[in-house]
């Protein structure tokens, strides 16, 4: 059976950098793939988050302030605060969707971050279905979400047929050992 670890966390509690240290860690033994958010900062100001595709280092803009961005494909989806590209999301979900179309021995594929967006039906929610029912059985897929939406990430990745396991975030030293196991 495929294995999903579910790290959930309030904003700012780690969850990224869990996922970045743990592909970073994995990256010489298994196929890494999938997206992982990093912070766009102006200072100390979050103004954004990127989308980094894990299997080829680049990146791309998913979210901006809204006040910094007047551009048809930047979409306010639900916060007047922030706006969201389609183009990002578009792309975000394609690698997805890939990193589990594509074929090795075993791979590690990450979601960061299952939120709101997908809870509603948008944002990465086809890629994140893509990834949960084309897992393999040495497959691991790291899902990070905020703490009300843990149970229904779980729920979604049992539901796929996978194993779910809950990790809290802060070091990848305990997601790493289990993940060898």
């Amino acid at each position: 059976m495929s294995r999903v670890a579910i790290v959930y966390g309030p904003i700012g509690s780690g969850k990224t950098a869990t996922c970045l240290d743990l592909a970073e860690r994995a990256r010489s033994k298994v196929a890494v793939a999938g997206i992982i958010t990093t912070r766009v900062l102006d200072g100390e100001e979050v103004v954004g988050y990127d989308c980094v595709d894990v299997s080829t280092g680049e990146d791309f803009p998913l979210v901006r302030l809204a006040r910094d961005l007047d551009d048809p494909d930047w979409l306010p989806l639900y916060l007047e605060k922030f706006v969201f590209s389609t183009s990002g999301f578009r792309r975000a979900n394609e690698v997805l969707k890939a990193s589990v179309a594509n074929l090795g021995p075993r791979r590690l594929v990450f979601v960061d971050e299952f939120g709101r967006l997908e809870a509603r039906g948008e944002g990465l929610l086809k890629g994140f279905e893509a990834v949960m029912g084309g897992l393999r059985e040495s497959d691991v897929a790291v899902v990070t979400c905020r703490t009300n939406l843990l149970s229904h990430v779980e729920e979604m990745a049992r539901g796929a047929g996978n194993e779910a396991h809950i990790f809290q975030p802060g070091g990848s030293d305990e997601l790493w050992a289990w993940m060898k196991n």
